[in-house]
């Protein structure tokens, strides 16, 4: 992403690891498509329903001379909620109610997720929410990715049970992450370098920790990633 980042790469194969070994998102058969895909997405609600505000946090702190971090968290801050409601209508395709989303029922994964992102994001180094938010987003990216197909052939599969307009409203917050953002790629990279990351391959603590966090929610199995790491070097 950056020559200032050599952090970079790792990041992203540690969230391509988490993406593969996870059963929300590599191990997903048909009968199992509901059932898991409704339980991700009552888990990470109150992440995606914070994640406005946090952004905002982040974006409010950025120094003036920052304009592609500006330009960037801009966007992604959703102030119109265009983003959420997206993720509201893929819950309601996964057969989760407007009752369901009020209540709320965390789990230990997902309040820990809110806590980590909360931390880095009210930091008073605003370098810290960048790192936070660039985990976050690059983990969406990489989880739609993953499990777009599956969960378009499911519902091609099962089209008699659902209407187009529900089938398409549902599945459009994967499809656009899935999508290439080129202008906010180019912005996150110029962000990156902004904040001058120390050098190197280890990951900075707002990117391990959201990583962390985002590894137990998604029930990573830690030896599978072990194991899948050392293959993959």
């Amino acid at each position: 992403m950056s020559r200032k980042s050599g952090w970079m790469p790792t990041l992203i194969e540690r969230i391509t690891v988490g993406c593969k070994t996870s059963p929300f998102s590599g191990g997903i058969q048909d009968e199992t498509v509901i059932p898991l895909g409704s339980e991700i997405c009552l888990s990470l609600w109150p992440f995606i329903r914070e994640l406005p505000r946090n952004i905002s946090l982040v974006r409010d702190c950025l120094p003036d001379n920052m304009d592609a971090g500006k330009k960037l968290f801009n966007q992604l801050a959703d102030e119109e909620l265009t983003y959420q409601q997206m993720y509201v209508k893929q819950c309601h395709l996964a057969g989760i109610t407007d009752e369901q989303l009020k209540t709320d029922l965390l789990n230990e994964a997902s309040h820990h997720l809110c806590q980590v992102m909360r931390r880095w994001c009210e930091s008073p180094n605003h370098k810290d929410g960048v790192l936070a938010v660039v985990t976050a987003e690059l983990a969406a990216t990489a989880y739609a990715r993953q499990t777009l197909e599956i969960f378009e052939k499911y519902f091609a599969d099962h089209a008699s049970e659902y209407t187009k307009e529900e089938v398409e409203d549902g599945l459009e917050w994967l499809r656009h992450h899935s999508r290439p953002h080129t202008r906010h790629a180019l912005w996150m990279r110029r962000m990156l370098d902004d904040i001058e990351v120390a050098p190197g391959d280890e990951l900075p603590p707002p990117a391990q920790t959201v990583l962390n966090a985002l590894y137990r929610l998604w029930k990573c199995p830690l030896e599978s990633n072990e194991q899948f790491l050392e293959d993959a070097r």
